[in-house]
């Protein structure tokens, strides 16, 4: 497995190997997520909802500029 340096961008999951490892900070919690490959990821880190790690699918999030990039964890605007 490997960690993934510090990203402010964002990053698009069709550029990592499975087993890469992302440690993501929100303004309130910490999360960290094992790609599988595909869209396949293991999430852990809010206490309500995946307190240990949880299969998941990303179908993407919205840029800063508002659109939809499927494969992509980017960061929120302002």
């Amino acid at each position: 497995m490997t960690t993934s340096p510090e990203v402010r961008e964002g990053v698009n999951l069709k550029s990592l190997s499975p087993g890469s490892l992302i440690d993501m900070e929100t303004k309130n919690r910490h999360y960290q997520i094992e790609y599988l490959g595909g869209t396949t990821m293991r999430i852990s880190g809010h206490l309500a909802f995946c307190p240990s790690p949880v299969l998941a699918e990303l179908q993407g999030s919205v840029n800063r500029e508002g659109i939809c990039e499927t494969s992509a964890i980017t960061p929120e605007s302002g």
